[in-house]
């Protein structure tokens, strides 16, 4: 199971914890050692437990955090970490489920639109942006490197708010047409 995991996150990012900043089963110490990459523990039942995140990443995380995307048709999840070609993220999924039979397009070309709004901001963070599209819906994962938030942010609330402050943005822009040269 894990060696596959590892192998997974090479080509496509894999959640290292959920939504509510659990951890996942995709990976254990092992493969984060083979990885060279840090990683805490986390106490339950008593024991000490292999946990994706060292405590100054955990604090960039925000467990169960939702935004509704309004005029988006989605929501974005934060408190989800992944692996993602041998590196950890903090990244905040943008959720556009189908909500009926037909409407697989719309939730599909809202996904686009999400992440062609967010990506110049990931980008600017050296992240990345990951667009995921299957029989239930679309989803945009909105990757960050935990050094560069943690170098450019305060707090999780911060590159939260810039995030959807910069989605907010760029949203408001396409839609007035920002950008469009006009004609005479």
């Amino acid at each position: 199971m894990s060696r596959t995991s590892v192998l997974e996150q090479r080509v496509r990012p894999l959640a290292a914890t959920n939504h509510s900043n659990e951890p996942t089963d995709f990976f254990c110490a092992r493969d984060f050692a083979e990885l060279g990459l840090d990683h805490g523990y986390h106490e339950h039942g008593g024991k000490y437990l292999f946990y994706p995140l060292t405590n100054l990443e955990r604090q960039y995380m925000l467990p169960d955090d939702c935004h509704e995307l309004v005029n988006a048709g989605g929501r974005l999840l934060f408190g989800y970490s992944c692996l993602f070609e041998g590196r950890k993220w903090a990244c905040a999924i943008g959720e556009f489920e189908i909500e009926s039979e037909g409407t697989g397009g719309r939730a599909r070309s809202d996904a686009e639109l999400f992440a062609s709004d967010v990506r110049l901001f990931a980008e600017s963070l050296g992240g990345r942006v990951y667009v995921d599209h299957d029989e239930n819906g679309s989803s945009v994962w909105v990757l960050f490197p935990f050094e560069k938030l943690i170098r450019s942010f305060e707090t999780a609330e911060q590159w939260r708010d810039a995030l959807l402050l910069a989605w907010g943005k760029a949203a408001e822009d396409r839609l007035n047409g920002a950008g469009e040269e006009e004609t005479g």
